[in-house]
């Protein structure tokens, strides 16, 4: 990644370039975590876990 700065400028702008994404499952990596791997804690007095904020930024 390092070596192509347009990735690191895309992710910068907000954006997710397809090589990137294909670069990183090449290299064993996921891009993004799964819901399993986040742990979400949130104020809300809402009992549904996750929450719907936390689940809004899964």
């Amino acid at each position: 990644m390092a070596a192509r700065a347009g990735h690191i400028a895309a992710l910068l702008d907000g954006d997710m370039p397809t090589e990137l994404v294909k670069d990183a499952l090449k290299a064993g990596v996921r891009p993004l975590p799964s819901a399993n791997d986040l742990e979400p804690s949130c104020s809300c007095p809402g009992w549904g876990y996750p929450c719907k904020h936390a689940a809004a930024l899964c």
